[in-house]
């Protein structure tokens, strides 16, 4: 991004500092630079970011996307496709309102998704700071032990949980990408909670909140210096894997070394000759890889600098018009039939039959036929492919499951039981109601043995909180499911 920044602004010096912005995750401006770039009577007009702008922001007025990265996730490709999808009136001039967006797509990943309609095979790659994040967790919760009860030790681990406390509060509550996760995210509200870490809420923590986690500074070499220790420490404590690390240690310490002229190297003279000895790391301890990371990790920049060749280019910008293609036709590859089916849903999401499986309404059956020949005839497939595909299932469950169920329709649907005469519901049978609400909300339908399992059933299933009125619970849900069908 920096790289992009620079170009820009040699080759237009008149806007230098102000028409372009590189977004990082700097939390004494950042929110400012968004908050400008969302007012299209302000500066900055281009906003260069690497993983700031992919979800969690809604900017109706962005008329241009650049991809200049290699993205093999499929649902991340469409996030940042969807940074451009935001409708805006007005935008060409009055009455001109915006009906298309362009994507610069420098690195071939339409032709990737062409090929691979579900994106990349495989466990996601973690990026640094959820693998930091994750480690930091990790050790202090290993740091719980009766072993590493000392003074020394438990300095380490109340760092390492403020750190992680700091991750989890800083966490946007209204972001959607965070919404799914708030009933987990409210147990961890205070510091004190995270000080009797159990591995379940480690586990908890790794699958649903550490990918959402950003990083609290810029220094990237930093941050790598921070994982390669953090590493360390927890291989020391698990006692398996030491010796590579160390001898990355030892490689980064000599290297300082040989930098011995520069007055941020002699401040850390002592530090730096004693991470460069083998001796040192005889016994290795968490304490000592600590003291070093504290100590070396500001000087590791200065490693980076030495390490990298600045590459200079001069070249022409070349755009063929025979390059350009509609988003829809994945460049001339037809998409595979999911994708078709899913895009035909995002554009249809206003129809009646859909916005009435949506709000709960009844619908007929005349409607869903409508509906599916339409969605047969436009995808280009067949109620045979569909069902080879998604399964056979009724048509309205099908949808409902893709748009869910309208929040308001879901409360709507258990009002009558919630507000019953001669009914004092008890708070764990409210929670276990606003459960319901909520999974209705997100897939639209559930099945019955779910309020018999987890999460459902972490406090006790739907009979032995509800008693007899659990009847009442299936037949609401029943109803639900019914008027997807189609009279």
């Amino acid at each position: 991004a920096a790289f992009i920044l620079d170009r820009f602004e040699k080759n237009y010096p008149e806007y230098a500092g102000s028409f372009a912005k590189v977004v990082v995750n700097d939390i004494n401006y950042v929110r400012d630079i968004i908050d400008d770039f969302e007012l299209r009577e302000k500066l900055p007009q281009i906003a260069i970011s690497v993983d700031m702008l992919d979800t969690g922001v809604d900017i109706p007025d962005v008329l241009n996307l650049v991809f200049f990265k290699r993205v093999r996730s499929f649902a991340k490709f469409w996030q940042m496709i969807g940074r451009g999808t935001r409708l805006c009136p007005d935008i060409f001039g009055l009455g001109e309102d915006k009906r298309y967006f362009s994507i610069f797509d420098v690195c071939g990943n339409f032709d990737y998704f062409g090929e691979n309609p579900e994106g990349v095979a495989g466990k996601q790659t973690k990026s640094l700071t959820q693998r930091s994040f994750e480690m930091q967790l990790d050790i202090a919760q290993a740091l719980q032990n009766l072993t590493y009860q000392d003074a020394a030790h438990q300095v380490i681990r109340q760092d390492l949980l403020d750190k992680s406390y700091r991750h989890l509060s800083r966490l946007d509550k209204d972001s959607f990408v965070v919404r799914p996760h708030l009933e987990l995210l409210s147990k961890f509200e205070t510091r004190s909670a995270l000080d009797a870490l159990s591995q379940s809420d480690v586990l908890h923590i790794k699958e649903r909140l550490s990918l959402l986690i950003h990083p609290e500074e810029t220094d990237q070499a930093a941050r790598q210096f921070d994982a390669q220790m953090y590493r360390l420490s927890w291989s020391i404590l698990q006692g398996k894997g030491i010796a590579s690390l160390i001898e990355k240690v030892i490689e980064n310490a000599k290297a300082l070394a040989a930098m011995g002229h520069l007055s941020l190297v002699k401040e850390k003279k002592e530090p730096i000759l004693e991470a460069a000895d083998a001796a040192y790391w005889a016994a290795p301890s968490v304490l000592k890889a600590e003291y070093i990371r504290q100590e070396l990790r500001s000087l590791m920049r200065l490693l980076e600098s030495t390490a990298r060749a600045e590459i200079y280019t001069d070249f022409e910008d070349e755009l063929s018009v025979s390059e350009e293609q509609e988003i829809a036709y994945h460049t001339g590859t037809k998409p595979h039939y999911k994708i078709r089916v899913q895009r035909f849903f995002e554009e249809h999401k206003h129809h009646v039959t859909i916005q009435k499986l949506r709000s709960n309404e009844p619908i007929t059956k005349a409607e869903l036929v409508a509906l599916e020949q339409i969605l047969f005839e436009e995808t280009e497939g067949s109620k045979i492919e569909f069902e080879t595909t998604f399964g056979a299932q009724p048509l309205g469950t099908f949808i409902r499951q893709i748009v869910g169920l309208d929040i308001h329709a879901a409360k709507e649907a258990f009002a009558q039981f919630l507000q019953a005469p001669n009914t004092n519901l008890e708070a764990n049978q409210i929670h276990f109601i606003n459960q319901i609400i909520d999974y209705l909300n997100q897939k639209g339908t559930i099945a019955a043995k779910m309020l018999y399992e987890p999460p459902f059933s972490d406090n006790g299933d739907v009979d032995v909180i509800f008693g007899d009125s659990a009847d009442n619970i299936f037949s609401i849900i029943r109803a639900i499911d019914k008027n997807a069908l189609g009279a």
